[in-house]
């Protein structure tokens, strides 16, 4: 007997592998409902919100201008970035990684 303190089982309990890749498969495809308008979606952000976002974006325009200015002013590590095949997290040549 089950009782409420008791985990009922699993959703996959009785079904076969094929079955159960089967329901997960299906499971990926998105609901497809209308998207929000945008601009109400931006208007009904407060401040500390769009503090965070002003914040980051400003982080973001200092990490990519030092990106440039490292590959513009030191064209040899630059170089040697691209031809060691490292990236960094975006998929962009890493200039701060040492020649060999």
């Amino acid at each position: 007997m089950a009782t409420a303190a008791q985990d009922p089982a699993p959703l996959h309990h009785g079904m076969s592998a094929g079955e159960y890749l089967g329901s997960r498969i299906s499971s990926l495809k998105p609901p497809l409902l209308d998207a929000p308008n945008p601009i109400r979606l931006l208007r009904s952000l407060n401040s500390t919100q769009w503090a965070f976002f002003f914040v980051a974006f400003a982080a973001w325009v200092c990490l990519s201008s030092n990106d440039y200015i490292v590959s513009y002013y030191m064209p040899s590590r630059n170089r040697c970035a691209d031809n060691n095949g490292y990236t960094d997290r975006h998929g962009m040549p890493s200039t701060s990684l040492p020649c060999p």
